[in-house]
């Protein structure tokens, strides 16, 4: 009995120390994907404007390292200790546009009246992104760009639009990767919805993440 409780208190001391040092424990990609998507804590910024829906999400390093290994037929340890160490020197973002009401309409068509306009729009989706794009930290008054931004064309088959954001540093030591708070600015000149501000804090961006569904990878 008193290993028992011995056990219990231990365990429970243990889950109190990874809450205070603001890690989670995720298991699965589908509780990955469910804990990110919670506004609350901090890694998806929403807004709904003009009958459109903007979400902003900042992709962990784990998540884009689960993504490039999960495919890979030989993969080791040492592979995801690299992809990891390279990706926690950018800052990755999505973002997604869809219609708020969920109609299933792609809202590529949405006040366009002609092919050409249709054209153009896709051409500005997939080469012009970056112009509408710029970041901001707490610890500079300097604007970011987008090294990359990279247009996920689905060709119609869903309703949501997609939009990869990676932001580079100058140096490793800068605000990018340090300051306090960072704020991606979409001014979109494309649906015509204004200017939106999604601000990210690095105390929950850049907490730990015990991401057990990484650890998968190597039991299979």
């Amino acid at each position: 009995m008193r290993t028992f409780l011995l056990l219990a208190l231990l365990s429970g001391w243990m889950v109190m120390l990874t809450s205070c040092r603001g890690g989670a424990s995720i298991e699965s990609l589908k509780e990955y994907q469910n804990y990110v998507a919670q506004e609350s804590n901090g890694y998806t910024k929403e807004y709904t404007v003009k009958g459109k829906k903007l979400k902003m999400t900042y992709l962990t390093p784990e998540y884009i390292a689960f993504n490039e290994l999960k495919n890979s037929e030989s993969r080791s340890s040492e592979d995801l200790d690299s992809l990891l160490a390279v990706n926690r020197q950018t800052r990755v973002f999505l973002l997604s546009i869809s219609d708020a009401e969920n109609s299933g309409k792609d809202i590529m068509y949405d006040g366009i009246s002609s092919y050409s306009e249709y054209k153009e729009r896709n051409l500005s989706m997939n080469f012009d992104f970056k112009e509408f794009i710029s970041l901001h930290t707490s610890d500079s008054e300097e604007s970011k760009y987008p090294v990359l931004a990279s247009f996920v064309n689905t060709y119609g088959l869903g309703n949501e639009k997609q939009i990869y954001l990676v932001f580079s540093p100058d140096n490793l030591d800068g605000p990018l990767l340090h300051a306090d708070e960072l704020r991606v600015s979409y001014q979109d000149d494309i649906f015509h919805t204004g200017i939106h501000h999604f601000t990210f804090h690095k105390s929950q961006i850049d907490r730990p993440l015990e991401a057990g569904f990484l650890k998968k990878l190597f039991q299979s």
